[in-house]
């Protein structure tokens, strides 16, 4: 029987001629305000430091949240500290998880079990957990703890999750050292540079702040998420979408006071997503003028239309003489940022009584999402009425750029969504979103979830007149009407005794069901399974269609498979082309074809055992990346096997060891320094 594979396919994104674009016309850097999608923050500064219990030497530990000043805002988790000697450690870089109680911290946000362990260390505590129970301190809160010693040669280690994540924390790379020569290191320190993001390598990552298996989403009984590197049923967000820095960079240049800001594209640098960017709207205003209010509904100015559409001309038209503001504009029309790598720059000069910039373009393989500067935008004036300089303006912008979700339009899988900008038939045709505030972008939904694979694909059988035992299977792509329309790699289908699984759940995979998982390619499967015992059947199935070899929307193929008394069980693979490394199967194992006596089971029955067992597992091969829109995804990688393989150059998403949160290769996560500050002082 011949052999088929996904024809690498190179993705040509529609320009944005199609859509309604127009002429266009134009803050206070600050800190954006929360993140309406963290969890609610802790009980806040203390008003005094703690008495420390007795001892020959007294500390006292200020912990700061200050991610507010970081690109993912995020809350902390309770925090755990330990007082212990040079050689003990919390963990090691490099190594496993010891398994002391750190996973349940770096996971969930529970130091409970790291307070109950054997760990050798002479004291330890937690530190912002509320009465009651734990609780998450958001952006700006701050806690202080005290301890004591009788010991000098004892250093301190602490650690918190960040919860906007599956299992990042902060602690510092060594122990925190509170001695010199024997005598308190003298004065207030701040160790903040000693603290580095961790990532534990005991759960899968996903987007951070919009993983459905992060404490923001997962549910309550926590710990839901699968192990890296390994077999596991399909569960991140198909409609994730990486944070703004991973989809753009902003340079500033100024000549007397006039500043020119330049946007790049950088999407396909970081892989995450490939997406254009719609022409920039911009402004110049005071403090009076917003361009939205987060948390609540967009107010109909225009947003809508430059969200959905990338269309600012509504913006303009309606801002040009809008209180607070002196100048509205948009970049040149027919002029998206696209292809990923393209650039487009705008110039303004502010004045005393416009001194704010905001500016804000469509991600356009997206619904309702967009880039923007802070709903207040950046101040390009100082207070003396200067220019500010163009280092500390660009840091502001880069900073505090964020993807929002306008609330318009429900959300599909970024890249492939019949309801997006590329392929969207008009302007404004989708579905209005259940959630109509403007929120940053941190859409969990699963399109690949089994109560959604129904939307998608079509697998039954009915009897044959072949045989007394064969079955006709109809394996039907139906995704064309769903949210999420994709190909699927050619099926392979094999019948056998019942015993042979091709893949075992939180097992690394099979190297050919690797290729079938990252290129749509059956062929190695196939012939690994020509080589099993006597009496199995396999094979791989082709649609009549355009002569592309992948199951395309809207086409079916069938095919008769013959069972016998020894080999009665059946299962089915094929790859979800617009993913990384996601396939479906009936299980490990399969569907029984006959009962216990050997006779052909009613095809109803097989049906209603079919969709059961029907899942989306993931190979945990490659690292997933935003919706349908990655650009190591098998429509538009460069060649096979080619996406991101894990830090350690391994053939995973991970190892399963613990390494620096900035060797992740997907998802952006900030600087220790812009989410923490630790300080450290002797109490006399």
């Amino acid at each position: 029987m011949p052999r088929y594979r996904v024809s690498r396919v190179l993705l040509i994104l529609p320009s944005l001629a199609g859509l309604a674009l127009g002429a266009c016309g134009g803050g206070d850097g600050g800190v954006p305000p929360p993140n309406p999608n963290l969890p609610d923050a802790g009980p806040g500064s203390p008003d005094a430091t703690p008495e420390p219990p007795e001892g020959a030497y007294a500390f006292a530990v200020k912990v700061e949240n200050i991610s507010d000043q970081s690109l993912l805002p995020s809350a902390l988790s309770p925090g755990f500290w330990a007082l212990h000697g040079p050689s003990e450690v919390l963990f090691r870089a490099g190594a496993a998880d010891p398994g002391e109680g750190l996973e349940a911290l770096a996971e969930d946000g529970d130091p409970s079990a790291l307070m109950a362990t054997e760990l050798g260390f002479a004291q330890r505590g937690v530190f912002a957990e509320a009465a009651g129970g734990a609780a998450s301190f958001g952006p700006g809160d701050a806690f202080e703890f005290t301890f004591a010693t009788d010991e000098s040669d004892q250093v301190l280690s602490l650690a918190t999750m960040f919860v906007a994540s599956n299992d990042v924390f902060l602690a510092p790379a060594e122990g925190i050292s509170l001695f010199a020569d024997g005598a308190p290191i003298a004065g207030e320190r701040d160790v903040s540079a000693l603290f580095r993001l961790w990532d534990l390598g005991t759960e899968a990552n996903q987007a951070p702040g919009s993983g459905p298996n992060q404490p923001l989403h997962q549910d309550p009984s926590a710990d839901t998420g699968a192990a890296e590197g390994v077999v596991r049923q399909f569960s991140d967000s198909t409609r994730a979408l990486p944070l703004a820095q991973a989809v753009a960079q902003v340079s500033v240049s100024e000549t007397e006071g006039t500043y020119t800001i330049t946007l790049t594209n950088t999407s396909k640098q970081h892989r995450t997503v490939f997406t254009p960017i719609s022409r920039l709207f911009y402004a110049l205003h005071d403090d009076r003028y917003v361009l939205f209010q987060e948390g609540t509904v967009n107010d109909g100015r225009g947003l809508q239309a430059l969200a959905e559409d990338g269309d600012p001309a509504v913006l303009v038209s309606n801002l040009a003489t809008a209180s607070g503001v002196e100048l509205v504009g948009a970049t040149l029309a027919g002029a998206p940022i696209d292809p990923p790598g393209n650039q487009v720059s705008f110039s303004v000069t502010p004045t005393a009584t416009a001194p704010r910039l905001t500016f804000a373009g469509m991600i356009v393989e997206s619904n309702d999402a967009f880039l923007s500067s802070p709903p207040a935008g950046v101040v390009l004036l100082g207070e003396d009425g200067q220019p500010r300089s163009v280092a500390d303006v660009e840091a502001d912008i880069n900073r505090w750029m964020a993807i929002w979700d306008a609330g318009t339009e429900e959300n599909e899988a970024p890249g492939v969504g019949p309801h997006q900008a590329p392929r969207q038939t008009g302007a404004d045709p989708g579905p209005v979103d259940t959630n109509t505030a403007v929120r940053r972008y941190a859409d969990a939904g699963n399109d690949l979830a089994p109560e959604r694979l129904p939307d998608l694909i079509d697998i039954s059988v009915t009897e044959s007149s072949a045989d007394a035992l064969s079955f006709d299977v109809t394996v039907s792509n139906i995704s064309d009407g769903s949210l999420f329309p994709t190909p699927f790699s050619p099926p392979l289908w094999l019948i056998h005794n019942g015993d042979l699984t091709l893949f075992n759940p939180g097992a690394p995979p099979l190297v050919a069901l690797e290729r079938l998982g990252e290129d749509g390619n059956p062929d190695e499967l196939d012939r690994l399974l020509s080589f099993a015992p006597d009496g199995l059947a396999n094979g791989v199935e082709v649609a009549d269609g355009d002569g592309d070899d992948a199951l395309a929307p809207g086409e079916s193929v069938t095919f008769t498979v013959t069972p016998d008394a020894d080999h009665g069980t059946f299962n089915l693979l094929a790859m979800v082309v617009q993913s990384n490394d996601t396939f479906l199967a009936l299980g490990p194992a399969g569907v029984a074809l006959l009962d216990d006596e050997g006779a052909r089971r009613p095809a109803a029955d097989v049906n209603d055992a079919i969709k059961a067992a029907l899942t989306a597992w993931d190979a945990g091969t490659e690292t997933n990346q935003a919706g349908a829109a990655g650009g190591d995804q098998a429509l538009r990688q460069a060649n096979p096997n080619t996406g991101v393989k894990g830090p350690n150059l391994g053939a995973s998403e991970g190892d399963g060891m613990v390494r620096e949160a900035s060797e992740e290769p997907v998802w952006l996560y900030p600087s220790a320094e812009q989410v923490i500050r630790v300080t450290v002082r002797p109490i006399e």
